[in-house]
């Protein structure tokens, strides 16, 4: 049985951190947004390939679709699906490609009618304000993969010196693969930016793309100005900006800012980001600082300042092995004093990368904690910033901080899924196996499917004492994994263990004939003798 997926997904949640806590806006205003944005949205479709587009313009029966480049940059046929469900092929020669960034048009011939983007001023969105993203995420990204998505988010930051691929909005939406090329839309529903890019596992990769499928997140999500791309259409009239029809030639331009201008706080933020992307932590830290320096009060540059020593502490920044590693390590101590369970997790397993963590943040002890505290001061409702402090303390062992940190983070975003992943494991490290039950029990729900959910909530009921509340576990476990023998071993000794052997004897004999078709000769003789012993009552 395939054991560990959970610490891996464990070991990457950091990643799963958004930086920016989004607060609420008036129902109503989201309500309009929504409609907005979802009327204007397109899934675009090629063979490989999953985007989204935005609806931008008319000419006659020809609608002009805007999108990220990298969605529609393979060779090949693409079509559109627009919110009615209506698929529309593009034309033919129709993708058009701005030079230096990463956007494209495209465009489809209908009589039908659709609504536009109205266009905003991304040059007048600032840090905080509410921003949304809406888009159709891939199959292989959710289990929501071509069902349209509309996602809350704050914006992080609005730097006036782009990145690579023209790249300068950085919010804090959900967002996932095949979403790139959507709009983000600020609280009047007017088009900001288009969605580009996402933070996966620690490496920055273009939405769409088929060549990662990570998708858990740290929560920085990139997006290009929408005056980018005005500053670069055609001199055709575009929709209006605020009200005022402009040309391409009259645009407010992002680009090209002169050099000779200082640097906002947003500029060395997401030249902070650009470097955690190249896995330059030191210099993350560096333009981290500069914007803390100039604007003390940025919540979200002191978490960044921490994620950025916390990646540069983990060997390799694998933390997929790093959590694996935890999990094996913790498994076998918690039940090492239980005579049944003790043989399925051997004892002192190896956990390298594990210990050169633990040395290296003995041996460099940094601002990463204080820094955590410095968000969570400045941002009381940071939900974030409590989950990284919880991650860390589970990696340090401290697991009553890490509960009493996920706690703190959960009461602020009770839906949050990769808070709820780390608050089930942190439970049950801590060896509250009690209160873990029903946390699992809510994961299971959501993935019924998962071994490892099964398993921990098998362990911890089993540990408990509480045979019966264990056996549904085992139960799944069998069903899942119907070549594994320990699920049915277990379970027949749940039956022994509450005085009734003859329930116990199929799972027992199961287990035996699994162990004999693997090759296990001792256990399968074990295990016979046992059930000779047993058949003979």
């Amino acid at each position: 049985m395939a054991r560990w997926n959970v610490w891996a997904v464990l070991g990457v949640a950091i990643a799963g951190v958004e930086l920016v806590q989004p607060r609420a806006a008036a129902a109503a205003s989201v309500t309009e947004v929504a409609r907005i944005a979802k009327s204007i949205t397109v899934l675009i479709e090629g063979k490989g390939t999953h985007g989204s587009g935005i609806l931008l313009q008319r000419r006659g029966n020809t609608y002009i679709i805007l999108t990220a480049h990298h969605v529609v940059e393979k060779p090949g046929e693409y079509a559109v699906k627009t919110a009615d469900g209506q698929r529309h092929s593009i034309k033919p020669n129709s993708i058009r490609p701005f030079p230096g960034v990463d956007l494209a048009t495209l465009e489809i011939e209908t009589t039908r009618e659709y609504a536009l983007a109205t266009l905003g001023n991304s040059t007048e969105a600032i840090e905080g304000m509410p921003v949304f993203v809406a888009g159709f995420p891939s199959q292989n990204a959710s289990v929501l993969g071509g069902i349209y998505q509309f996602t809350e988010g704050r914006l992080t930051a609005n730097a006036s010196r782009p990145i690579q691929d023209g790249y300068a909005l950085v919010y804090s939406n959900a967002t996932l693969p095949g979403m790139s090329g959507g709009p983000v839309l600020d609280e009047n529903g007017r088009l900001i930016g288009v969605h580009g890019s996402g933070d996966v596992a620690s490496t920055l990769i273009q939405e769409g793309s088929s060549t990662n499928n990570v998708f858990v997140k740290r929560g920085f999500n990139l997006g290009i100005p929408i005056n980018t791309y005005v500053s670069l259409a055609t001199p055709t009239p575009l929709p209006a900006i605020n009200g005022t029809s402009t040309t391409g030639s009259a645009a407010i331009a992002t680009a090209n800012i002169p050099p000779s201008l200082p640097m906002k706080p947003a500029d060395y933020f997401l030249a902070a980001e650009a470097r955690f992307q190249k896995k330059d932590f030191a210099g993350a830290v560096e333009a981290y600082t500069q914007a803390i320096t100039l604007n003390p009060n940025y919540a979200e540059a002191y978490l960044g300042r921490a994620v950025a020593q916390f990646f540069a502490l983990v060997p390799n920044q694998d933390f997929t092995q790093l959590g694996e590693e935890l999990g094996v390590k913790h498994l076998s101590r918690l039940t090492q004093g239980n005579p049944i369970l003790k043989d399925a997790f051997p004892p002192n397993p190896p956990t390298p990368l594990l210990d050169t963590f633990s040395r290296n943040v003995a041996q460099q002890p940094g601002t990463l904690q204080q820094d955590i505290a410095k968000a969570m001061a400045l941002n009381p409702n940071y939900a974030e910033a409590y989950g990284v402090s919880s991650f860390f303390n589970l990696l340090l062992g401290n697991f009553g901080n890490a509960v009493a940190d996920i706690d703190r983070a959960l009461a602020i975003t009770p839906a949050n899924g990769d808070l709820q992943v780390i608050r089930s494991l942190a439970l049950f490290l801590s060896g509250d196996f009690r209160r873990s039950i029903p946390a699992f029990d809510q994961l299971i729900a959501t993935n019924p499917d998962s071994t490892d959910y099964h398993l921990l909530r098998g362990v911890a009921a089993f540990l408990m004492g509480d045979y019966a509340l264990s056996r549904p576990s085992w139960g799944e476990l069998t069903r899942l994994t119907p070549n594994d023998p320990m699920p049915f071993a277990v379970r027949g000794v749940t039956y022994l263990l509450e005085e009734n052997p003859r329930a116990s004897l199929p799972d027992l004999r199961q287990a035996a004939e699994l162990y004999r078709r693997q090759g296990n000769r001792e256990s399968y003789e074990e295990l016979m003798t046992v059930i000779r012993q047993l058949e003979s009552l």
